[in-house]
């Protein structure tokens, strides 16, 4: 028998902020530098003027919140900051493997759903 289990019981979105002056451009994220079909991240392009961002460790999973039938995922594999259209998940505790909850939102499942509710 399977059992489901909710997102929000083993992951948290990350809403911790830093200012863009603390983000140096190879660690920043944003919808423009995520690549579709979970293709991963390239160089950004430039980082914003001002403000602030939200802050993401190595470990953590990014995912683009525009579109979502882009499937735009990366795999934190450094700290840095993103944009506030990029959602930042981390497993709520050390019982959930930080791999595990990549391929779970790494899943067509979790596009499609994301899709059909935007």
């Amino acid at each position: 028998m399977t059992q489901t289990i909710l997102l929000g019981k083993i992951e948290k979105y990350v809403t911790d902020k830093i200012s863009v002056n603390e983000v140096a451009l190879k660690d920043y994220v944003s919808t423009e530098n995520l690549l579709p079909n979970k293709a991963g991240l390239s160089l950004a392009a430039k980082l914003p003027q001002t403000g602030k961002v939200t802050r993401f460790k190595k470990g953590d999973v990014l995912v683009s919140n525009i579109r979502p039938y882009f499937k735009k995922i990366w795999y934190a594999n450094r700290d840095g900051g993103a944009s506030n259209d990029v959602l930042v998940f981390r497993p709520l505790d050390n019982r959930v493997v930080r791999d595990y909850l990549y391929y779970v939102l790494k899943n067509d499942d979790f596009f499609n759903f994301s899709t059909a509710s935007s």
